[in-house]
């Protein structure tokens, strides 16, 4: 079963996609969405001000990033 989600062209003539993100049905926030990326990663004090549990921690990962490598954390 496929889903169709809307976007917009943040710059067409670098494919920049961004899309709208709404979390607990109160804040909405815009994220370039990477069509190339294996897994999605976004910045932990976005959950952190939505008052979001991280009690569940998984496993923490490290992860090669544009500035190099990093130790992330997996809920």
């Amino acid at each position: 079963m496929s889903k169709t989600y809307p976007f917009k062209w943040l710059d067409e003539s670098e494919n920049l996609i961004v899309v709208n993100v709404e979390i607990n049905k109160k804040t909405l926030l815009r994220f370039l969405l990477d069509t190339g990326a294996s897994e999605t990663y976004f910045d932990k004090n976005i959950v952190l001000i939505e008052n979001i549990s991280l009690k569940e921690l998984v496993e923490q990962v490290t992860i090669e990033t544009a500035n190099g490598w990093i130790v992330t954390d997996v809920f």
